[in-house]
């Protein structure tokens, strides 16, 4: 039994030494693949400290085509910051200029380093110019729940 998993060892070992671009480029293959699915959460993602505070959100896609400036009060804007802690986003690979969806076209600037959160859709966000897909509806849900419960 133990000469069966030494002659795989060798065997290993030999293909190794014969192929060691191919397994350098299968392990950059895999490393990249990790850094572009791996889960980010959306709050270790904006510059903003304890103090920051949501300076305004912009509707800037509806059903009218209309922008429209949201005031939020200072509970909305916990809970804002709460949804932001258990929500995880990751790269989006393609990038974006332009969704057809009307329904989730939101800006956002908090204060502090003036960070902006972009609702270009109800999977894709773009943080600080970097965009992301989200992880589930959880997100675009709820936020809309926030925002529509002050309207």
């Amino acid at each position: 039994m133990s000469d069966k998993y030494a002659k795989i060892g060798r065997q290993f070992s030999t293909f190794i030494k014969h192929h060691t671009l191919f397994c350098i480029v299968i392990i950059i293959l895999v490393l990249i693949t990790i850094f572009i699915c791996f889960p980010r959460n959306v709050k270790n993602l904006l510059y903003e400290s304890d103090k920051s505070t949501v300076v305004e959100i912009v509707k800037i896609a509806d059903e009218e085509a209309n922008m429209q400036k949201i005031t939020i009060n200072s509970e909305q804007q916990k809970e804002l910051f709460e949804l932001c802690k258990k929500s995880y986003v990751r790269l989006n690979l393609f990038h974006k200029d332009y969704v057809n969806s009307n329904t989730m076209g939101y800006l956002i600037v908090l204060s502090d380093n003036q960070d902006t959160i972009h609702f270009l859709s109800s999977d894709i966000i773009s943080i600080n110019g970097i965009q992301y897909k989200i992880y589930g509806r959880t997100l675009s849900t709820e936020f809309k729940m926030i925002i529509e419960s002050e309207e």
